[in-house]
């Protein structure tokens, strides 16, 4: 055994010998007369050949040694730059009953055998063969919870039977991938790395006599040979800068490679040599940024592209469907990285359903995705019974409004908003001014306004409050009140909204509301998802029916991420389980307000032992999706 020596031609040091060589002879011709190695010039071409062949090495490593952080473990991690294993990214996203058996079995120890079927209606039911002296009721108790933290979309849980199981045994060779968890991942992917790659200048490799090592200068020389030798020295510091840059970028390449929202950063680093600070000044060095954070970004958003291939995926696309614009490639990428860190696990789990049996617990996987898409990493969505409590307002439809609340408001105004006097009154613009806290300033204001003396709001309020051009203010002549008026949706009608005694007073009002609407219309983005199978035990026959393999969502309409409706739709077909039939509900204000009515506390009452309220709210709920399809 040996190894076969290789050319000395073949060599990358040789072909850069070669070709630098032939290109000073061609530019200098006879200026430059010597090429044999004891010239400085042909010495720094050499060094300078060196050093490139370093940085061909160093970039020549495997993947996966570019990946481990270089201040924490040298081990790659793999789910750091979103790099998932095959075991992880294919397994099965449904949870079948075999599954179901193979878990059960090796969750509990007491369990000697089981069998899990599911019937017509959706429902598993779980037989079980357990030890002698095993204890029955805590053991049902604990397969329920443990059934409920795994369930699917569109099942529920049936009957749980203790007793002998006549049919053989599961077998238990076969490992279920939903079990394996994080475990698994970097399994089939191994690396070996270095550690940090750390660069040497290479005036270090420099003889003596050219006084540019660590050796420094020698005593005595005359002022001339000094500045001849700091002028190689500034010289050769150039590629030491140049090459250092790129040892960094190396460096920092798990940073750049990892699914996260920052990005390596690089700056100059002195490079220890003598004499330096005579050639340097290193304030300023210390100072400025080598790479810029742009580049950086659009290289990430390029690896991100790469993940996008891998996982068939088009995240690109994906953020844009909430219509939120986006500012630049750093918010760009961020939005992205929040979502690729999602995927994944969502196309593993994607049938998975919230806990019943918990009215706090996660949302269905496809609900908590499809927020990643809806809201950016700053912002919340909540319920629209939540907002409007957090205010103390009641909200109405204009309908309901101007019938049942007349009498508590002044009389409408009736005026074309392009004229600037009507009556005694002169009409004016508000201007937009920007505004801080207005949930500070809107309760100081309350006292003026009509809205908040009552507590109650109209629709067309929450649907156009936000645009300037339905507000102006009227002043009678010699007048000290200025009196706030607001143009409804529909209406030609101009609303009193209040009496306030200063003009600027009134500006800032209308700053705080507009902002107050805009608020309450960004967060109330919260849309859900109602499972059939859980409703239809509680219809009878003579109520309206809801698919049993069906399941609803049910979204805000007023909401500006939802515009391109069509578009969410397909979205949800594409990802949502084949044996399952979305029904969508694109709900009003008012209809969404009656919707939370019911199913805030179906979905609590699912969790307690009261049958007599779950069969109520669950035929409540049933009513309220079989009316908005007849309304659609």
């Amino acid at each position: 055994m040996y190894i076969p020596r290789r050319k000395r031609e073949d060599t990358l040091y040789y072909r850069l010998q070669e070709e630098a060589l032939q290109m000073a002879q061609q530019l200098c011709g006879k200026v430059w007369t010597d090429y044999n190695p004891h010239d400085p010039g042909i010495t720094i071409l050499d060094h300078l050949h060196y050093a490139l062949l370093e940085v061909d090495y160093e970039l020549k490593f495997p993947f996966p040694d570019y990946l481990p952080h270089r201040q924490e473990s040298r081990e790659p991690d793999f789910r750091r730059a979103a790099l998932q294993s095959s075991g992880e990214l294919f397994s099965p996203s449904l949870t079948t009953p075999a599954d179901y058996e193979k878990e059960l079995c090796a969750t509990f120890p007491e369990i000697v055998n089981c069998r899990v079927w599911c019937d017509p209606s959706s429902r598993y039911h779980i037989c079980i063969e357990t030890l002698p002296d095993s204890d029955p009721t805590r053991l049902q108790h604990e397969v329920t919870l443990f059934y409920h933290s795994r369930r699917n979309l569109g099942e529920t849980l049936g009957e749980i039977r203790f007793g002998e199981i006549r049919h053989p045994e599961v077998p238990q060779e076969e490992e279920n991938l939903l079990s394996a968890g994080p475990s698994a991942a970097g399994e089939e992917l191994g690396a070996w790395h270095q550690g940090e790659f750390v660069y040497s200048s290479l005036q270090n490799d420099f003889p003596d006599c050219y006084g540019v090592n660590r050796q420094g200068m020698p005593c005595g020389l005359e002022a001339s040979h000094r500045a001849a030798i700091l002028q190689l020295k500034g010289y050769l510091s150039q590629y030491d800068y140049l090459l250092q840059a790129v040892f960094s970028q190396i460096n920092g390449l798990s940073e750049l490679l990892a699914v996260d929202t920052d990005i390596p950063a690089y700056g100059f680093t002195p490079i220890d040599l003598p004499d330096a600070e005579l050639l340097t000044d290193l304030r300023r060095m210390r100072e400025a940024v080598p790479v810029d954070s742009s580049y950086l970004h659009r290289q990430r958003g390029l690896y991100l592209d790469l993940l996008d291939r891998m996982y068939g995926e088009d995240t690109r696309s994906l953020i844009s469907l909430s219509g939120i614009p986006v500012a630049g490639p750093e918010a760009e990428n961020r939005r992205r990285v929040r979502l690729l860190r999602r995927l994944p696990l969502f196309n593993r789990h994607r049938a998975r359903t919230w806990n019943l049996l918990d009215p706090a617990s996660a949302d269905a996987v496809i609900c908590q995705t499809l927020e990643l898409l809806l809201l950016p990493e700053e912002m919340s969505a909540c319920s629209l019974t939540s907002l409007l409590a957090k205010y103390e307002l009641r909200f109405r439809s204009d309908e309901r409004f101007f019938s049942d609340f007349s009498g508590l408001f002044p009389a409408l105004w009736q005026f074309d908003p392009a004229v600037e006097q009507t009556g005694d009154y002169q009409i004016h613009e508000v201007p937009p001014v920007p505004v801080r806290h207005h949930d500070l300033l809107l309760r100081r204001y309350s006292k003026y306004l009509y809205f908040f003396c009552h507590d109650v709001i109209p629709e067309s309020f929450l649907l156009s409050g936000d645009d300037p051009a339905r507000y102006r203010v009227a002043t009678r002549k010699g007048g000290k009140d200025f009196l706030l008026l607001f143009r409804c949706t529909d209406r030609g009608d101009w609303l009193p909204l209040g009496f306030f005694p200063e003009q600027r007073t009134v500006v800032s009002v209308v700053a705080c509301l507009r902002e107050f609407v805009a608020s309450v219309r960004r967060q109330s983005g919260l849309f859900y998802l109602v499972e059939h199978v859980l409703l239809h035990a509680a219809v009878a026959e003579e109520e309206p029916a809801v698919s049993l393999h069906g399941v609803s969502f049910v979204f805000p309409a007023w909401h500006t991420c939802f515009l391109r409706r069509h578009v969410w739709e397909e979205l949800i077909r594409e990802r949502l389980p084949a044996h399952l039939t979305p029904c969508f509900h694109w709900a009003g204000m008012e209809q969404m307000l009656r919707f939370e009515e019911i199913y805030l506390p179906w979905r609590s009452a699912l969790a307690g032992s009261d049958t007599g309220l779950q069969q109520q709210l669950s035929r409540q709920l049933v009513q309220w999706l079989h009316t908005q399809e007849n309304s659609v």
